[in-house]
């Protein structure tokens, strides 16, 4: 109907076929006023200004400066601020302790930033933890990837393509300097 998050009536329309089956099976509304739905707001709209920047100090002392746009994007999931800070790597910054995985678990991210592969461990395989959409809603969205790093006290997330998404350069041309 129209595309996810689009603005346009099909979002309406779907809204109100699901409201119809909902009702087709008997179930009762516990909506706003009595009816299947619920207002609510949900803060959108990054608003990337001129002097955004995303910057690293290699271990040799060299900054690497990453252009807005091409190499970063900001997102609208946590409020705007600047960070300088020490980076940690989280794997794929997921706290499930309930699913038998926590990748902060004895890591201290306490001011830190936070830098995560997007996704799940084997989530394109059913039978992992996090196979399901309903796990990878829960545990790998990004705003799930957010508040994990926020509840272990980083002050700042960077969510990076993981090897299943990655489509840009090969191996061999992102090798870091010095060959490592």
């Amino acid at each position: 109907f129209e595309g996810r998050e689009s603005g346009e009536p099909g979002c309406d329309k779907a809204a109100d076929l699901v409201a119809g089956e909902f009702s087709r099976l008997g179930l009762e509304p516990m909506g706003d006023d009595g009816t299947w739905f619920q207002k609510f707001t949900i803060p959108r709209g990054v608003k990337v200004l001129p002097t955004s920047a995303f910057e690293a100090l290699e271990t040799g002392g060299k900054t690497v400066a990453f252009k807005v746009g091409e190499d970063f994007s900001p997102m609208d999931i946590s409020a705007a601020g600047d960070v300088t800070a020490t980076a940690v790597f989280a794997g794929y910054g997921i706290a499930a302790p309930d699913a038998g995985y926590d990748d902060y678990e004895g890591l201290d991210v306490k001011g830190k930033i936070v830098v995560v592969l997007r996704h799940a461990p084997a989530y394109q395989d059913k039978k992992s933890p996090f196979g399901t959409p309903a796990a990878l809603q829960r545990y790998a969205a990004f705003q799930a990837k957010a508040d994990a790093a926020a509840g272990a006290g980083a002050a700042a997330l960077v969510i990076v393509n993981d090897p299943a998404t990655y489509s840009g350069k090969s191996d061999d041309e992102i090798k870091a300097p010095g060959g490592s």
